[in-house]
């Protein structure tokens, strides 16, 4: 079952195997320096435990991003600026406004409702159980991405996420799964599950309107989906089907007085 990094205080237990050897070889002085040595190892082990705390829950051993400067995605602000998707066919961006928990789920299965718009949006938008709708038929890119947080509870160690196409009545249309481990070898805990970013990028065509793409996550051991722009995504990007240009099908016959043209 692996041992949770929250519970698990490294110690030497004073048996032979340890210090015993050294003890018998050195006699008080070398007890003393068996129990220095002990003290000066056990330090040093519960140093690169409290390292490894701050890895999962952050403080000094957090990524850098995470103390950086304050910041606020600039493309909340240009949610209503359609004008600037001018030749684009078909775009929409959206994000989940809730951090996503495992364990309050069954087999830690979870839908990811990305319910936020970020951006203008055309030929889309979001449904209020958190899909994004294909408001055109033709050709799409979908990019969808989800990160794990890390955890300390036990399970496997795996992530994965499923995205499905859906026809407007419901029905499955396309389907893809992406799987990641999220296995950390710390060489003190052999069973420490890190935080994991999952992306899908899958270009799909549909045959009429209203299609949805949704995405559905599972881990192997409970923990906490992000939200967030920096965290979630999903987006789909319409490949144009329309041409201004066409040029006739058909043509005139030209004119006797055309001809000296």
């Amino acid at each position: 079952m692996g041992i949770s990094p929250d519970q698990y205080q490294p110690a030497w237990d004073g048996s032979p195997q340890d210090i015993g050897a050294l003890s018998r070889a050195g006699g008080d002085l070398g007890g003393g320096l068996a129990g220095s040595m002990q003290d000066t190892v056990g330090g040093i082990a519960e140093g690169l435990m409290n390292g490894l705390r701050g890895i999962l829950t952050g403080g000094p051993f957090a990524p850098a991003e995470e103390a950086g400067e304050e910041f606020r995605n600039g493309q909340l602000d240009l949610n209503d600026r359609i004008d600037l998707l001018f030749g684009i066919s078909g775009y929409g961006f959206s994000y989940m406004s809730k951090n996503i928990n495992a364990q309050w789920s069954l087999n830690s299965t979870r839908r990811m409702p990305f319910d936020k718009q970020l951006g203008p949006a055309k030929n889309t938008h979001i449904t209020e159980d958190g899909r994004l709708s294909l408001d055109g038929a033709g050709a799409w890119l979908i990019l969808v991405k989800a990160h794990a947080r890390g955890t300390g509870f036990t399970g496997s160690a795996e992530i994965s996420m499923t995205t499905r196409v859906r026809r407007p009545n419901g029905d499955l249309y396309h389907q893809t799964t992406d799987n990641v481990s999220t296995f950390m070898d710390t060489g003190i805990v052999n069973h420490v599950r890190g935080p994991a970013t999952i992306l899908a990028v899958f270009p799909v065509v549909v045959d009429e309107p209203g299609c949805t793409v949704e995405a559905e996550t599972w881990t192997g051991a409970w923990r906490w989906w992000d939200g967030g722009t920096r965290y979630s995504m999903m987006a789909a990007i319409r490949h144009s089907t329309d041409t201004e240009n066409r040029g006739d099908e058909t043509v005139p016959d030209e004119t006797e007085s055309e001809a000296g043209q």
